[in-house]
């Protein structure tokens, strides 16, 4: 079974690629499973204990202002995220899945890139990326501010094997996944 790691900076558009692509194929969704770990008592609890909390809502206002909490949360989290992500895949490659998608938003930041076959990365500009987040309810600081708190995109892009650049219209988007999915036939 092929893994891909589907990843890109915040509001970029990779929920909208990875809604079209889980129509024609697994997928797995990393945010899911950290919502289900905020869920879990012993989670909770040492995330609790470092941190001082486990609201999600207070926890993003503590680790977008303190590198070292963020990395802290991401020592906690990361390693039960990846474990879930490889059960997952794992059975899916049972049911004779041919190719699997994982949303991983700081896939290149935690350095799990290399534990899945191929990367795709979803990227548009800044300016978009600020108001997608602007019509989300961010401000524009704690929009900068979590879109900061990751790798640039350019870097995302340099390090991916594939990319698909969601600044302009579903249509077009679409368009680019169709491009991929016929790119990736030819490499499998």
């Amino acid at each position: 079974m092929i893994s891909i790691a589907l990843t890109g900076g915040i509001a970029s558009g990779k929920s909208t690629v990875l809604e079209m692509l889980s129509k024609k194929f697994p997928v797995i969704d990393s945010d899911a499973i950290v919502a289900e770990l905020y869920k879990n008592k012993r989670v909770c609890s040492k995330i609790k204990n470092e941190l001082g909390t486990c609201d999600k809502k207070e926890l993003s206002g503590i680790v977008f202002n303190n590198k070292n909490k963020r990395t802290l949360l991401e020592k906690i989290l990361h390693p039960l995220v990846l474990k879930e992500i490889k059960s997952q895949l794992k059975r899916l490659k049972k049911q004779n899945k041919k190719i699997a998608f994982v949303d991983v938003p700081l896939l290149f930041e935690s350095g799990s890139e290399k534990k899945f076959d191929y990367t795709l990365c979803v990227c548009c500009t800044k300016s978009q990326q600020i108001e997608r987040l602007h019509k989300k309810g961010f401000s524009r600081r704690d929009a900068l501010m979590r879109i900061n708190s990751q790798m640039l995109l350019k870097k995302k892009i340099k390090y991916a094997d594939f990319v698909i650049y969601n600044n302009k219209s579903l249509k077009n988007t679409r368009m680019q996944i169709n491009e991929f999915l016929t790119t990736l036939k030819e490499l499998i």
